[in-house]
């Protein structure tokens, strides 16, 4: 319950207005030091910082210990809006570290950890319908993909996010990115990044088979 509101309150961080440019073919590398993966996501994106620093607030606040404790084990090195106003967009990286937490990772935990952040993410913005996950090997790391979309009237009116995510589990530590847009048919090419964990290639983090049409 407890990583459940604190996956729910980190997204909610998250809910800006946010869109891309005409510059989604060209990339730009982010390395993760912590967990030694390299990320190339869209130029149309742009940093939107704050969202790491309300988390550290939390730690050091009143609050309740169990959420601190929670929210303490969730760290945010990547959180982006598109460029320009619409379409409306964003994409997220946030780990989850079990060990911190002093819980143990279960076997197969994945699909239901992409299922479970995801709708954290969604509920955020509205009603929410979500595809069944489906697990894959992502260089030797057990992984899942996970599409959905939200009505999210209170934003615009009429409008509908679509959003895809993949989760993998990267030794004790669930990592999880997110993208959505409010134009179901630039998904294809927003989920065209590639990821390379150290010593090794590249390779697309979003398999193409799974994206949906």
């Amino acid at each position: 319950m407890l990583l459940r509101l604190a996956l729910r309150f980190s997204f909610s961080l998250l809910v800006v207005l946010a869109a891309t440019g005409d510059d989604s073919s060209q990339t730009v590398n982010f390395h993760d030091d912590a967990l030694g993966f390299t990320y190339s996501y869209p130029a149309s994106f742009e940093e939107k910082p704050g969202a790491q620093k309300t988390l550290d607030e939390i730690k050091q606040g009143t609050g309740d210990s169990g959420l601190k404790q929670t929210v303490s084990c969730i760290r945010i090195p990547l959180r982006l809006k598109g460029k320009t106003e619409q379409p409306y967009e964003r994409l997220l990286l946030v780990e989850t570290n079990y060990d911190c937490m002093q819980k143990s990772l279960p076997p197969h935990y994945v699909e239901h950890f992409a299922r479970l952040s995801m709708m954290s993410l969604m509920g955020v913005y509205g009603e929410i319908k979500l595809d069944q996950p489906q697990t894959y090997d992502l260089d030797g790391h057990e992984a899942a993909f996970i599409s959905g979309k939200a009505e999210a009237s209170s934003i615009r009116p009429d409008m509908t996010l679509y959003a895809a995510q993949s989760c993998a589990r990267v030794t004790h530590t669930m990592v999880c990115w997110n993208i959505l847009s409010s134009d179901k048919t630039r998904l294809p090419i927003l989920l065209a990044g590639q990821i390379r964990f150290d010593e090794s290639s590249n390779q697309r983090l979003f398999p193409a088979q799974l994206i949906p049409n």
